[in-house]
């Protein structure tokens, strides 16, 4: 049986999700954390969620989401989810400024990113204490570090990304904005990744190699060679099978 908190709730992620209704008086905290909005609802946002909870800084404040996307929420956060865009003035008047954009669909991921900062929306970066993160990396806005992943020393990570759980991202290599290293993921030392790039579980990018903007590297692939922009490839070696019109 699951462990429970405070308020006798098991300790599970819908247990420990306290968010305040839209509208409502920001509840009192000791803390004074920062509130954080999620925008998604799907798998990637309860690992986020996760994130969030786990950071003494932040309090989660519910899930936005449009209308036509409810009905594949992930069922433990339909509670909690707050509305859409039409939210956003009432989140931001009752003091909820800071958001972090769950979508696994990179392109997606980055354009929300961008549309919710023109509405006045800050993004703190998110690090799960099981990661290890150099002092001398660089995270940008809005980027999601996950369990076991381990970021080494000069790596520069673009806005937006996502280090998935177990990916490694080894010195001075470069990520784009909107990037996505996926679990098990290795990009080698100085590898260069354009932004809305995708690499695929347990894929692995050798030393300088370099990959176009919103070129997805399938699972498992071995890139040896620089890889265009707006293609997809997979293979040992990762080879450009076609086009996905993503430059």
């Amino acid at each position: 049986m699951a462990p429970e908190d405070a308020d006798g709730k098991p300790d599970t992620l819908p247990g420990r999700l306290k968010p305040t209704r839209v509208g409502a008086e920001p509840a009192e905290s000791p803390s004074m954390a920062t509130e954080v909005v999620i925008w998604g609802a799907g798998g990637h946002a309860t690992v986020v969620a996760d994130l969030i909870l786990a950071c003494p800084d932040y309090r989660l404040a519910g899930f936005l989401v449009e209308a036509a996307w409810r009905a594949s929420a992930e069922p433990a956060l339909a509670p909690f989810i707050l509305g859409g865009r039409e939210q956003w003035n009432n989140l931001r008047s009752r003091g909820v400024r800071h958001a972090v954009v769950a979508v696994g669909d990179n392109g997606a991921r980055f354009a929300l990113g961008l549309e919710l900062a023109a509405a006045g929306f800050a993004f703190p970066t998110l690090v799960s204490p099981a990661a290890t993160v150099s002092g001398s990396a660089g995270l940008g806005a809005g980027t999601v570090v996950f369990p076991g992943a381990v970021i080494n020393a000069g790596a520069r990570i673009g806005r937006h990304c996502i280090i998935n759980s177990g990916a490694i991202v080894e010195h001075g290599a470069e990520l784009g904005d909107g990037a996505h290293v996926s679990p098990g993921a290795v990009l080698a030392g100085k590898a260069t990744v354009g932004e809305r790039t995708g690499s695929g579980a347990g894929a692995t990018g050798i030393e300088k190699v370099t990959v176009g903007p919103g070129s997805i590297v399938g699972a498992g692939a071995v890139g040896v060679d620089n890889l265009p922009g707006g293609v997809v490839a997979f293979g040992v070696p990762a080879r450009v099978r076609r086009s996905n019109g993503n430059l």
